[in-house]
């Protein structure tokens, strides 16, 4: 059992490393994406509103993955 624990532990590490991302990606897009869209070109607003999309599915598959490498880890 212990080479399942030092492999979530490395999962562990992986799934920090991308909220560390995720969290940049907001910091980096946020002066965009509350950018109000009368201050912006049609194509703007659409690439506005494909970050603000791909930062909420990148936090919701982060926390999929936060759960289930939780439970891998109760079951380990």
């Amino acid at each position: 059992m212990t080479g399942h624990k030092e492999h979530l532990s490395q999962i562990e590490y992986a799934i920090s490393d991308l909220e560390n991302l995720i969290c940049a990606l907001c910091v980096v897009a946020e002066p965009f994406a509350v950018m109000p869209e009368t201050r912006l070109s049609s194509d703007e607003v659409d690439a506005r509103n494909g970050l603000i999309g791909l930062r909420d599915a990148l936090k919701w598959q982060c926390r999929k993955l936060g759960d289930a490498y939780e439970a891998a880890w109760k079951a380990a």
